[in-house]
């Protein structure tokens, strides 16, 4: 049966030419936790990275290379951002056809390897799905080798495959079967926009057939940082937009405008609008599709579901609503993401406990991988607290400061807050500030005439110090003291009353504190 048996919409071809490998007619499955969770009873998950190659693009590929073999074609020129190489490679290794893929910069390993089993020759380009004119040079030098009558440019775009992309189509005439009862909703992912558009236009070529009365929404949901189609589509626009894409969801950097013009036309006509969503919450989705729902997709294939999930919280759909929300790509595409997915994440970090531990039994996670402050001393002494846990003590990583330094000319040191962020918490304070060029140490190091100080901030009300920082040669030698101070919660008083050496740099602490204190014994206010 696969794609060939709707008497409309998938451009036929002859039975001799078809090339299959059991596409199609892919699992429809209602939610069980993320729907009911969110309040909409009837979410739908369409799973179409149960394909051949784990992806929707099979679709458009079986189609496309069936056309290619009833015209003698035999060199396929293709464009992918991973899953319509993975396609088209296996499809041409089917017919023979030799199978030529420019890929964009963040394409994943997994994704290419996938390609290079199929026997394609794969040429990944920097810059390519990113940058504006990369990309459009990059279509244009395409276009140019495949100008020969045995050659085909494949570009799973209607723009570029029209033959190919109604394939797209049959997504629709299943769901149709699938579903009883009339569909509301369909979201979209979208790179170039041509799912979005082939789903819009199947569901308008049921409408044409009266097979059903009306056409569900279709709606297009993009990564914020490619807003080439879903933010003009909502804005009312009739064009889409290039833009230099920035979203870290492969799969979806298409940075040039591809199929936007007839994806925002044919979803406009189903009364469709699009959806900006955020990669972190893209990959919490994903996670939550494995773990709560059995599903096994990469980022862009969550992205559709994110989208539902933000129309629901914006109250626009109703909670009797029927959804559907593709899935579109396989995990075992995208083996970055699953590592994402394996530990719970903090935006770009990976979340731990006070005690370095992560999400993962018996895995811990120290360092710049943890977030700010990437600091060496930072990972080091959260390396000796998770050494000393393992060997069964009690301890925890807690520190109320850490040093930073600038190792520069001069140096730079800060603990704690500034002067303007203690204001911005509401902290009403005191500043001590004590330049070097009144330290005797520091002009006899010839350290005191670079404009260098040390600068204490303090709360007004009871002098606790909430900051230090200071500039100048050798400051860096000073930054335990201060990140002592903070972290025994030293007032003004504790730094001012204890003796430091004479002559050293720690002389400028103290006077910094007795600044502070109206006191100050070798500068005058």
């Amino acid at each position: 049966m696969g794609l060939w048996h709707w008497p409309y919409g998938v451009e036929a071809v002859a039975a001799e030419h078809q090339v299959t490998l059991g596409e199609g007619e892919t699992p429809l499955v209602r939610s069980r936790s993320i729907g009911p969770a969110a309040g909409l009873d009837q979410l739908w998950f369409k799973l179409d990275h149960c394909n051949p190659t784990a992806s929707f693009k099979d679709r458009y590929a079986a189609v496309a290379i069936s056309h290619m073999c009833a015209a003698g074609q035999t060199h396929c020129i293709a464009t992918s951002s991973g899953n319509t190489g993975a396609s088209l490679a296996a499809y041409c290794a089917v017919a023979g056809i030799s199978c030529h893929i420019a890929v964009v910069e963040t394409a994943p390993e997994g994704k290419l390897q996938q390609m290079r089993s199929y026997g394609a020759q794969v040429i990944r380009i920097r810059g390519f799905g990113l940058k504006i004119d990369i990309t459009a040079d990059v279509f244009e030098r395409l276009e140019r080798l495949a100008g020969v009558p045995e050659a085909a440019l494949q570009v799973s775009a209607f723009r570029y495959s029209p033959l190919g992309m109604s394939g797209i189509q049959s997504v629709s005439f299943e769901l149709d079967q699938q579903v009883q009862g009339p569909i509301d909703h369909v979201f979209c992912q979208a790179g170039g926009g041509g799912l979005a558009m082939g789903t819009a236009a199947g569901f308008l070529t049921l409408v044409e057939h009266q097979r059903i009365e009306r056409a569900p929404r279709v709606h297009v949901v993009q990564p914020r940082g490619n807003n080439t189609i879903a933010g003009p589509l909502r804005q009312g626009k009739e064009q889409g937009q290039d833009v230099n894409c920035t979203t870290r969801i492969s799969g979806l950097q298409v940075a040039s405008v591809t199929d936007a013009d007839g994806t925002i036309e044919a979803c406009r006509e189903t009364d469709g609008t699009g959806y900006l969503v955020d990669d972190e919450r893209v990959w919490d989705v994903q996670k939550r599709l494995a773990r709560e729902e059995g599903i096994f997709c990469e980022p862009a294939a969550a992205v559709s579901v994110v989208g539902a999930l933000e129309a629901i919280e914006a109250g626009e759909i109703s909670a009797d609503s029927t959804v559907v929300c593709m899935i579109t790509g396989s995990g075992f595409k995208d083996p970055g993401s699953v590592e994402k997915m394996a530990v719970d994440m903090d935006g770009p970090f990976i979340k731990v406990d006070n005690q370095c531990r992560t999400s993962m039994k018996n895995v811990w996670a120290i360092g710049d991988v943890v977030g700010e402050p990437m600091l060496a001393h930072k990972a080091s002494a959260q390396g000796e607290i998770v050494a000393e846990i393992i060997t069964g003590q009690r301890t925890a990583f807690d520190p109320v400061s850490i040093a930073a330094v600038c190792f520069t000319d001069p140096e730079i040191v800060g603990v704690g807050l500034t002067p303007d962020e203690a204001k911005e918490e509401g902290i009403d304070v005191v500043i001590g500030k004590f330049p070097f060029a009144a330290s005797g140490r520091a002009l006899a190091m010839d350290a005191g005439s670079d404009g260098g100080f040390v600068r204490i901030t303090a709360r007004s009300d009871n002098h606790v110090i909430v900051g230090i920082h200071a500039v100048g040669s050798h400051v860096s030698e000073l930054s335990g003291e201060f990140a002592h101070a903070i972290e025994m919660g030293s007032r003004l008083e504790d730094i001012a009353g204890t003796i430091h050496v004479h002559p050293t740099l720690t002389e400028a602490f103290a006077e910094s504190a007795l600044a502070g204190l109206g006191h100050a014994i070798h500068i005058s206010k």
